[in-house]
Formats: C-alpha cells, sequence, structure tokens
C-alpha cells in the first residue's frame, strides 16, 4: 500500500493542509512512521489516536475500534449502502466544518467532497462558481460576488452533477 493512499470521496484531502500533514510521528493504530497524519478529529468516545492515512484508506482505523461506533465526519449520510457509508464516514478523511451536515446522496451514490467555495480550485472554475452563487442566491436571496467557505462542493463520480451545502457559522 501506498503512503499516500488515494480517498476517491475527498481526492483533494492531501492539497487542503489541515486534513492531512506531513509527519514522522508514529501512527497510533500501525506503529509505522505516519507519512500523513490525519489531523481531524476521530469522533468517538473516549481514545483520539493519532492516526496515518494509510490505516484510514485500508481500514486498519475501523478494525482498531473494533465494532464501536466511530466516524470522521461531522455529517450525516443517508441513502448510501452500508458499504459506501463506511467508506465516507470510516476510511474517508474529514474535513473542518462549523456544524453538522447532510452529505449529498444521489441514487444511492455518496458525493465526492471537491472542497470549500474560496478554494482558489474551485472559484477559479466557471462552472462550480456558476453552482456556488446559483445555490447562495437560492439559499439566500441575495447574490455572492466573493469566494464563500460556508460552500462545501461536491460532486458525483463522474463529475456531472454538482450539489452544494452550505454550512454557516
Amino acid at each position: 500500500m501506498t503512503d499516500q493512499p488515494a480517498f476517491r470521496f475527498f481526492p483533494a484531502a492531501y492539497d487542503m493542509g489541515d486534513v492531512l500533514e506531513r509527519s514522522d510521528a508514529p501512527c497510533d493504530v500501525c506503529g509505522k512512521p505516519s507519512v500523513w497524519l490525519y489531523a481531524g478529529t476521530v469522533y468517538a468516545e473516549g481514545e483520539q489516536p493519532e492516526v496515518c492515512a494509510r490505516c484510514i484508506h485500508g481500514g486498519q482505523l475501523a478494525a482498531h475500534f473494533g465494532g464501536q461506533d466511530f466516524q470522521l465526519h461531522d455529517a450525516d449520510l443517508s441513502g448510501a449502502s452500508e458499504a459506501l457509508t463506511a467508506e465516507v464516514m470510516q476510511r474517508t478523511p474529514g474535513f473542518a466544518t462549523f456544524n453538522a451536515f447532510d452529505w449529498p446522496v444521489i441514487d444511492g451514490q455518496p458525493l465526492v467532497f471537491v472542497g470549500n467555495g474560496d478554494a482558489d480550485a474551485v472559484w477559479n472554475d466557471p462552472e462550480l462558481r456558476a453552482a456556488i452563487t446559483a445555490a447562495w442566491k437560492e439559499e439566500y436571496e441575495e447574490d455572492l460576488d466573493e469566494p464563500s467557505s460556508y460552500a462545501l462542493v461536491f460532486r458525483t463520480l463522474d463529475g456531472k452533477q454538482t450539489r452544494i451545502v452550505f454550512d454557516s457559522d
């Protein structure tokens, strides 16, 4: 397994700086140098293990908890299969949000988290910017003229549909 596994429901996890950080600290799950250490919250009773990207991706973190309920997102994911829910909630790094949110699902398929609306790669994409500003206008009945960290941008795996979730503080 690679030291930088790909997360299909959060492909930009390594680019966001506050999600996975370079580190030689040992992973509490596998004991090896982390290489990429998860900087987010593990929502579980008790311990907060320092865990590497490999153990999140490969399911070793889930095995570490031995069936105890935990998740890596402050989110609700309804309408997806148990396997896809586990992949998103327990084997995909979490990202910072102000509030719990509903992770979008279309036809039983969770959407891919692309990034926040104020990320350069998101805001500078004309199609995503149009989706953000249209959703903002519908939600808040006013125009949005600048990037907003409140916009959580999601796309289907094939990239054909976009959903915006607003997470205001």
